[in-house]
């Protein structure tokens, strides 16, 4: 027990583990806590034995069905009642009906001595129950207790022993395994939640993720993956399983001008000649110190000045 409390602790001490735990738990108290659902099954499995139930309590004693069910109504009641004092602390609400999670790199053709296997990412800022959700095109229903955390992934296998052991590694999270197998020539693969289409992608082999180790992988999760020009082949030589694509395209960031440079505008609208070329000169135009990095309440041709003499033309 005391290895175990250890284990527990260690895993607990990891933010996505809680988190994941929690929506799982939210799950849980969704299903088995609204309404009269636990009673009524306690009365599905009590009730056509309540005569064998009174016999056993004349010879053996104990309390009644009846006080054993006050107990179950009373037990329930107080679940909720924690589940409601920790709600949105420490358990999340319900989760959103429209959930979503991302297809995000397939190993539809491993190389020999790996496994086939697919990945979905989560791109939300929130963790996600997968529990029970389907994959036709493997055969695939995802078993209780798959949470995929935020921004995390998690992979489903054909065969998890011999992905772990073959050249992609084990250094991941595996949701499970499937019968079937991902179509080598392509083929539509979507995942459901119910009725619900969460995500598809019809995909199409590419030169290079042939029985090479490498995959398809989506540039970046916020591209639309049901489009084959936003896939690539992986940055080999093997795939990316469990984490970032390595064609995830990186974030563009730049500074327009300094907070506090100054910068020029025409006043007068467009002015004649080569205005935005770094060699004409404004020096007769009007002067503004920048109070913001990104606004202007002049949409006029401008020219900014920033420290130290540098200068960047352009249109407002």
């Amino acid at each position: 027990m005391a290895n175990y409390t250890w284990l527990w602790k260690s895993l607990f001490a990891m933010p996505d583990y809680q988190a994941m735990h929690f929506r799982r738990l939210r799950t849980l108290t969704d299903r088995f806590h609204t309404g009269d659902g636990l009673v009524t099954r306690f009365d599905e499995l009590s009730l056509p034995f309540a005569n064998e139930i009174a016999l056993d309590r004349t010879k053996w004693g104990g309390p009644s069905l009846a006080t054993q069910r006050a107990r179950m109504v009373s037990g329930v009641q107080e679940r909720r009642d924690v589940f409601a004092s920790h709600t949105p602390a420490t358990i999340p609400l319900s989760q959103d009906p429209g959930a979503s999670v991302v297809i995000n790199e397939i190993q539809y053709d491993p190389v020999a001595g790996g496994s086939e296997w697919f990945e979905l990412h989560n791109p939300s800022t929130t963790a996600v129950d997968i529990s029970g959700w389907t994959v036709p095109a493997v055969g695939l229903t995802v078993g209780p207790g798959n949470v995929i955390p935020a921004g995390g992934y998690l992979i489903f296998t054909k065969a998890d022993a011999v992905l772990r052991s073959g050249p992609d590694g084990a250094n991941y999270l595996v949701g499970g395994q499937y019968s079937g197998s991902l179509d080598n020539a392509g083929e539509e693969l979507s995942i459901y939640d119910g009725a619900r289409l969460v995500d598809t992608v019809t995909y199409v082999p590419q030169p290079g993720s042939d029985a090479t180790g490498a995959s398809l992988e989506l540039i970046d999760p916020a591209l639309d993956n049901a489009d084959m020009a936003n896939w690539q082949v992986s940055d080999g030589p093997l795939a990316t399983p469990g984490g970032p694509n390595s064609q995830v395209l990186p974030p563009v960031t730049s500074t327009v001008f300094d907070f506090g440079a100054t910068w020029g505008y025409a006043a007068t609208g467009l002015p004649a000649g080569a205005w935005s070329s770094l060699g004409y000169d404004d020096s007769g135009w009007a002067r503004v110190r920048a109070r913001s990095a990104s606004t202007s309440a002049r949409p006029r041709p401008c020219r900014l000045r920033v420290t130290g003499g540098r200068t960047t033309s352009g249109t407002r």
